[in-house]
């Protein structure tokens, strides 16, 4: 049941929270928020690819309890930031990397100045491969990672993952990185929630149609050769340096996921150290989006983590 209508999302939004651009790797000017109220940990919330902002409203409402202070921002060519090519519905990135960069500029200008004691982030799927990236570049500077439903392989099924690879390289090394992959094309506001991969919540698949269609700057549509070739490298790369770190990371996993490859998750967290992985059975890729019964289990996990850190014995 959704707990917020949009304007009250927007409300609470405006009320919370304080809303600014900073300016990221190569001078993109990228959208954020950080909530007016402060204290000694710091929580950043990174969505996955298409999000932005508002989306996650009710999931920062819902966690108000926790003693923290609260920040998030669109991604590069998403939400409210800066886009790159002339037509901006396209799903594209030049370099995985400039992802890592903007968050390591975010941590180090926005969050750092407030000195809070613990700096935590919650990412979902794409944010979860720029977050454990960063973990895994820049150490130290994270106290634990909230990982739901992470990107560590893209489904690409039925199609074998090494043929899709190849012929999407193949496209990009052509000069057709900055076309939509096949299959794919611009967002459409007719897109039925019947048979939708991402979640089994009628009222939030309507609610983030809504923040699009009456915010039209907000619309991305399927990704671009080029953002999938710089996917599949970054994941690679996350799952060769999987063994890397030893922060706490909760990994949140989507039991009926069909976006991205639950073995690979699997496969991350083994390696890993000092990792837990819930499986939510039944439960689509957007797992903070999803139905209550799913989703008040993620939520309970969330806020058990981020009240337990530090208590090895706890975690």
């Amino acid at each position: 049941m959704l707990h917020l209508t949009r304007e009250e999302i927007l409300t609470y939004l405006q009320t919370a929270f304080t809303q600014d651009h900073y300016t990221g790797f190569n001078g993109c000017r990228l959208r954020y928020i950080v909530s007016k109220k402060q204290s000694s940990s710091a929580v950043v919330v990174l969505g996955g690819r298409t999000e932005f902002i508002e989306k996650y409203g009710e999931f920062l409402y819902d966690l108000e309890d926790l003693d923290c202070s609260f920040y998030s921002y669109d991604h590069r060519g998403q939400g409210l930031s800066d886009r790159f090519l002339e037509d901006g519905r396209k799903g594209y990135v030049a370099d995985f990397q400039e992802y890592v960069e903007d968050l390591k500029i975010f941590l180090e200008e926005i969050v750092a100045p407030h000195k809070h004691d613990k700096t935590v982030i919650i990412s979902h799927s794409m944010g979860g491969t720029i977050a454990v990236r960063f973990e895994q570049q820049y150490p130290g500077i994270l106290d634990g990672l909230i990982l739901s439903s992470p990107m560590f392989s893209i489904e690409t099924a039925p199609v074998p993952r090494l043929i899709a690879a190849f012929v999407i390289s193949c496209l990009v090394r052509l000069g057709f990185g900055t076309r939509y992959i096949f299959g794919r094309k611009h967002y459409e506001a007719s897109e039925m929630y019947e048979g939708n991969k991402v979640t089994s919540s009628r009222e939030r698949f309507l609610l983030n149609r809504e923040f699009v269609e009456t915010t039209p700057d907000l619309v991305l549509g399927g990704p671009t050769n080029s953002w999938v070739w710089e996917a599949f490298k970054a994941t690679a790369e996350t799952l060769a340096g999987a063994g890397q770190g030893t922060i706490p990371i909760l990994l949140l996993q989507s039991g009926a996921d069909q976006v991205v490859a639950a073995a690979a998750q699997q496969q991350f967290c083994e390696k890993r150290t000092n990792c837990q992985m819930h499986t939510v059975p039944g439960a689509l890729h957007e797992l903070l989006m999803e139905e209550d019964c799913y989703r008040d289990k993620a939520l309970s996990l969330i806020r058990s983590f981020i009240k337990n850190l530090g208590n090895e014995l706890s975690f």
